[in-house]
């Protein structure tokens, strides 16, 4: 983020974290000071609109059921916290470009490792960087420790319990403390409408 954050906005990118408890992103934009903050969640076409190699929807019933209810949890809190979750029909990159075109927006949000994930994040760079004032902040969240504590590199991970066991006790590895409990977020920008929890029309057909 930028070193001075005086009238810019913080949007929180979510995806697969619907949470707010020890969320780095979440933590940042509490503690920078932000004049607004931007909870967003895209019900993408990419996964919502569309069928998997072998026919059947990328989200069922079951995982549309459960992410909605996942969603009005995440809402409530939000706004019990001053603020509220902003929910829009369209790709993360469209649909992020289209806010950093208010300029002066940092963008949070927690890195993640598949294919069709990462892609989002290089899609949402282009649109981060094409933006003006506006910067790209990712942290890592994904897993019970964090990837830079552990004693070798990912690609290094051992195949074997007890060769993980002994480089993780030779290495000194320390579990972090979590990130800082957020207990208040600055409200959504003027006239933003935070949207409601609901399927997109198309994603219904699916099921």
């Amino acid at each position: 983020a930028t070193a001075s954050v005086a009238g810019r906005t913080a949007l929180v990118w979510l995806r697969n974290d619907l949470r707010i408890h020890d969320h780095a992103a979440f933590a940042a934009a509490a503690a920078g000071g932000y004049s607004n903050v931007v909870p967003l969640f895209c019900f993408s076409p990419a996964q919502f609109d569309a069928r998997t190699p072998f026919g059947f929807p990328k989200t069922g019933p079951f995982r549309s059921r459960f992410l909605l209810q996942a969603l009005s949890d995440l809402k409530m809190r939000l706004q019990a916290l001053g603020c509220d979750l902003v929910l829009r029909n369209g790709s993360p990159a469209q649909e992020i470009a289209t806010i950093c075109a208010r300029g002066h927006i940092d963008v949070f949000f927690h890195k993640e490792t598949c294919s069709e994930e990462t892609a989002d994040e290089v899609a949402v760079a282009a649109a981060v960087q094409a933006a003006p004032s506006c910067s790209l902040n990712g942290f890592w969240g994904s897993t019970m420790v964090h990837i830079d504590d552990l004693p070798f590199a990912p690609r290094d991970m051992p195949d074997v319990f007890t060769s993980f066991r002994k480089a993780v006790e030779s290495g000194g590895l320390r579990v972090r403390a979590a990130s800082p409990a957020v207990s208040r977020l600055a409200p959504l920008p003027h006239g933003m409408h935070p949207g409601d929890v609901r399927l997109p029309p198309s994603a219904s057909a699916l099921a």
